[in-house]
């Protein structure tokens, strides 16, 4: 049985409205309450679980500890502390799922790279396996980012080139059932979709379609957003730029007045400059704007080399290079992600939490139960310091990290 929880005395911004000193309730995993802090109240609802047989609550002061927010989502994460999605075991998912949560992520898309059909089937399978069974261990995987292998080999990064495939809706079905129809986001380059028929198809079934590893011009892109593209992929980043004679993919992204139409950015301080993040911000607004960390398996980890996607990946001061020397994914924490867009732009809790919870929520269509602390969505809540570091992360219900600098304050 779940234990009920009571966060007291919590700062709160729910994702919709602002709470000062109130308390949450939570119980089966689900937010069951979120109510004015009233020592009365609080009483009486601990007399009512006593009375239906449950134990007393666990209750948890958050007085002066900082603000209590939905948890964080990540929708571009390839691996971290030792572990990649594309290891294609139960056991590196249980390890990614359960050490994120110190980082204040409570929910991800677990992202595949461009591999040989076998190591991609292998991994997808894997993680539809995985995420039938409702593991509780920590940060939900709630879906799949299949990222590549349909893009542009002129965009590549540290996408393996031999294994580019053109996009195929055949391959893309057998894939998505080997999944347990789990795939909700492709990143591909519309300019190789003929027809923009997986584009469409994509489209059609509710699935994110993202453009990425795009070597498209600004028009291409602007029809592929008319066709359902609905998504940039680590905007700026292999794709084509922004150029005073063609606004290429990321101007397509940043100028298009679709109200659907969001972006994700990379805030390490080395994929994009902060000043491009401003402006990237300033263009799309806190609604359609999300910070993911595409990372990698090393982060947590140090320095040192590693793998990632069958190539050799040298890790030194937070840059990870292949021998090509590109960029291959980062190590940045969801938690340092935020914090440096505050530091950069903008430190409002309401945008903060926009970007970082409510935004990706709704992009995957996953606002009814997750994105904000509501009644009867999970529970999956983080406590962030004023100076932004984690302090409690519960995920559906559970508390899963608790800080040592905050554990004295749990009753």
């Amino acid at each position: 049985m779940m234990e009920d929880i009571l966060l007291i005395n919590a700062e709160t911004f729910t994702g919709e409205t602002f709470l000062s000193k109130g308390t949450i309730h939570i119980s089966d995993g689900k937010v069951k309450g979120v109510f004015p802090n009233d020592v009365g109240d609080i009483k009486a609802l601990c007399m009512e679980e006593i009375k239906k047989g449950k134990q007393h609550p666990r209750i948890i002061d958050c007085n002066g500890a900082g603000w209590v927010v939905p948890g964080m989502i990540d929708l571009h994460i390839h691996g971290a502390y030792g572990s990649d999605v594309m290891d294609a075991t139960e056991e590196a998912l249980l390890n990614m799922s359960s050490k994120l949560t110190q980082e204040g992520t409570t929910a991800f898309l677990a992202t595949t790279m461009t591999h040989t059909d076998s190591k991609i089937e292998k991994a997808l399978s894997n993680i539809g396996s995985y995420i039938k069974q409702e593991n509780t261990v920590g940060a939900e995987i709630v879906a799949i980012h299949l990222e590549g292998p349909f893009i542009n080999k002129e965009k590549r990064g540290v996408q393996v080139l031999q294994h580019i495939q053109i996009p195929n809706v055949e391959k893309f079905k057998r894939w998505n059932q080997l999944s347990e129809n789990n795939i909700k986001m492709v990143t591909l380059a519309p300019e190789k979709d003929k027809n923009f028929e997986l584009t469409s198809y994509l489209h059609k079934n509710d699935i994110v379609v993202s453009m990425g590893h795009t070597n498209g011009s600004f028009e291409e892109m602007s029809v592929a957003i008319q066709n359902g593209v609905s998504h940039g992929t680590h905007l700026f980043n292999q794709m084509s730029g922004l150029h005073h004679r063609n606004g290429g993919a990321a101007g397509a992204l940043l100028l298009t007045k679709h109200p659907t139409v969001s972006v994700e950015v990379i805030a390490d301080g080395i994929h994009v400059s902060s000043e491009m993040i401003e402006l990237a911000y300033r263009l799309k607004g806190e609604d359609s704007f999300i910070l993911v960390t595409d990372s990698m398996r090393a982060k947590g980890l140090g320095e040192g080399a590693y793998e990632f996607g069958g190539q050799n990946v040298t890790v030194i001061e937070n840059i990870a290079k292949n021998e090509e020397g590109a960029l291959a994914g980062s190590v940045l924490p969801m938690i340092d992600a935020r914090n440096n867009f505050a530091k950069w732009i903008d430190d409002d809790i309401e945008v903060l939490t926009k970007i970082t919870s409510v935004n990706p929520a709704k992009k995957l269509g996953l606002y009814h139960r997750k994105g904000s602390i509501s009644e009867g969505k999970d529970a999956d809540i983080i406590l962030i310091s004023d100076a932004g570091e984690v302090l409690l992360t519960i995920c559906r219900g559970k508390v899963v990290f608790m800080n040592s600098v905050f554990s004295h304050l749990d009753d």
